[in-house]
């Protein structure tokens, strides 16, 4: 049976990164589970319910490298590896150790939600347990939103690709329904970083998704409120 969220395990012994991590991908509807030693990565392993890892580089009871060579003998579930230890040698370790991906601390929210997401799609033991995909989200007026392959679909089929970034922002706009939207909001749930008043990183990226909806032939609107934020207006369909 399809379950309604990805489960993400997150070991690393930083507990202020783990909470970090966690918050901004539950905000983007994955369930997390946490753990902090290599002991807790082998156990997750062979946690059928946990559809992919994330491993610190060093751990206080191992190396993740090794912990990675020794899962991967029994499953194929997709391993990111986040390290304060740059270089292409050690990059080069980790993925020959079966890592599918190594990305440096500080890790970009953004970087790591869309490698997440690209690792998902890849993964069969993932698409086994959670197949038939469920449909794209569906607004009144008929523009549907397909978060998967980041694709905006207006009433009548007019296909417009999206960004990772847009797709993120639209979703945001479709889980909140009428509901405003600070820019302190958008910033951390989409860029992952606090709102600063001097950048107008968020405006820019509405702007260029208001000009989608619109190419799609899409009804919906998204609206400036003085003082509030920003705020979605569902379309309605013409017939």
């Amino acid at each position: 049976m399809a379950r309604d969220k990805a489960v993400i395990a997150i070991i690393d012994d930083d507990q202020d990164l783990r909470r970090d991590l966690a918050r901004y991908l539950e905000r983007h509807s994955y369930q997390i589970e946490h753990g902090e030693t290599c002991a807790d990565a082998m156990a997750f392993s062979q946690n059928k319910d946990i559809d992919l890892m994330i491993l610190d580089r060093l751990l206080p009871d191992g190396d993740s490298i090794n912990i990675a060579r020794k899962i991967r003998v029994s499953t194929d579930i997709p391993i990111l590896i986040l390290s304060g230890i740059g270089g292409t040698e050690e990059r080069v370790n980790g993925l020959e150790a079966g890592a599918d991906d190594y990305l440096p601390k500080p890790v970009s929210p953004i970087e790591l939600l869309a490698r997440i997401r690209s690792h998902l799609r890849r993964s069969e033991r993932y698409k086994k347990i959670n197949e038939p995909a469920p449909d794209p989200m569906l607004l009144a007026d008929g523009t549907r939103l397909d978060g998967v392959n980041d694709k905006l679909i207006g009433p009548d089929e007019i296909v417009v690709n999206l960004t990772q970034i847009e797709t993120i922002l639209f979703s945001q706009f479709i889980e909140n329904g009428s509901r405003s939207l600070s820019r302190e909001d958008l910033y951390y749930s989409v860029l992952g970083r606090k709102w600063d008043s001097y950048d107008r990183s968020i405006d820019v990226h509405i702007s260029h998704l208001r000009q989608k909806l619109k190419n799609a032939g899409s009804k919906v609107l998204i609206k400036s409120v003085r003082g509030e934020g920003y705020r979605m207006i569902a379309g309605t369909s013409a017939n």
